[in-house]
């Protein structure tokens, strides 16, 4: 292949590997934009009338990877955090139920913790507690008796259907591999792969994520250092020779 004038227009699709077992943890083909940024220090040797840069050093290479999406996932977000993946979790659950004789049930499904229950009359939510609250099973007492309307707050019990990532004071994330595949167009109209490899990266703690009602749906940055590894590989890129078919 001789010099081959090309352009981008698309977006890489990532697989992202952990960078001490080599093995694939996230297959990133939903970004919108992905960019490498490589970085360096410059310091010059100077000398002469005029005080002119005579000689450059180079040094502190370095760089970014950042990923911009606006689909996410749980493992998505334990990558960049660190935090492990687990299937149970609490969590304050509030419920309308309605009592007869003392006694409220709970629906099916939802495990509400002994002791962790508060219990309002409904048209005092929030305000004074109702006294002498049990639960056994699914079946809620009042030791003074009641009927009619309530709110009740407890501790659900999650057991299962749920990815719970726990952010801790002791929780970092992993260096990891990045390979990205995209494609190029070449002047003659010949469209070819282009690809990337980022040996070592280490993401950064710091990403902000936010929920809203109005405008364009929520977009995540991710932020990559790109380190050395071991040999001395920070990034690869490769021009295929072999046109897409």
């Amino acid at each position: 292949m001789g010099v081959l004038n090309f352009a981008n227009r698309e977006v890489c699709e990532l697989i992202i590997c952990d960078f001490a077992t080599k093995k694939p943890v996230l297959n990133l083909d939903y970004a919108n934009t992905t960019a490498q940024e490589l970085t360096g220090e410059q310091v010059y040797a100077y000398g002469g009338w005029g005080h002119p840069r005579r000689v450059t050093f180079y040094g502190e290479k370095g760089g970014t990877f950042t990923v911009s999406t606006q689909i996410m996932s749980a493992e998505l977000f334990a990558l960049m955090t660190g935090a492990e993946i687990t299937s149970t979790a609490k969590w304050l659950k509030r419920l309308e139920l309605t009592a007869a004789d003392g006694t409220m049930t709970v629906p099916e499904g939802i495990t509400l913790a002994d002791g962790s229950l508060t219990v309002y009359t409904a048209d005092d939510d929030m305000g004074t507690p109702v006294e002498g609250v049990n639960i056994a099973g699914q079946t809620i007492t009042l030791t003074e008796g009641g009927d009619g309307a309530y709110v009740v707050y407890g501790i659900q019990e999650i057991d299962g259907g749920v990815k719970k990532m726990s952010i801790t004071s002791k929780t970092f994330p992993k260096a990891v591999t990045i390979y990205g595949e995209t494609i190029i167009k070449a002047e003659d109209d010949t469209t070819y792969p282009y690809r990337l490899i980022v040996y070592k990266a280490s993401p950064q703690q710091q990403f902000n994520f936010s929920f809203s009602n109005n405008g364009d749906p929520v977009t995540l940055e991710l932020t990559f250092d790109i380190l050395a590894d071991q040999d001395g590989n920070m990034v690869d890129m490769l021009l295929m020779e072999e046109e897409m078919e």
